[in-house]
């Protein structure tokens, strides 16, 4: 494990604090926690991003097969 230092505004820092008591847990561990989610988030593929970008065969019905796509994908 790394050491870092966070620079945190006032309310940050109390809002830590409150949460860390309640819990029971170091702040640095509530850091580290949330660290993980938002990071895990960033690598999960958007895949409503898509939606749109490129047009459709010439008198298709692309937004009905995006919505197919998107059901076998999210299944």
């Amino acid at each position: 494990m790394r050491k870092t230092m966070v620079y945190l505004d006032e309310e940050q820092f109390l809002v830590l604090k409150k949460v860390a008591a309640s819990s029971k847990k170091k702040a640095s561990e509530i850091i580290r926690e949330a660290l993980a989610a938002y990071l895990q988030e960033k690598d999960r593929i958007d895949y409503f991003s898509f939606v749109g970008i490129a047009a459709g065969p010439e008198n298709g019905c692309a937004s009905k097969e995006a919505e197919d796509i998107l059901k076998e994908v999210l299944r």
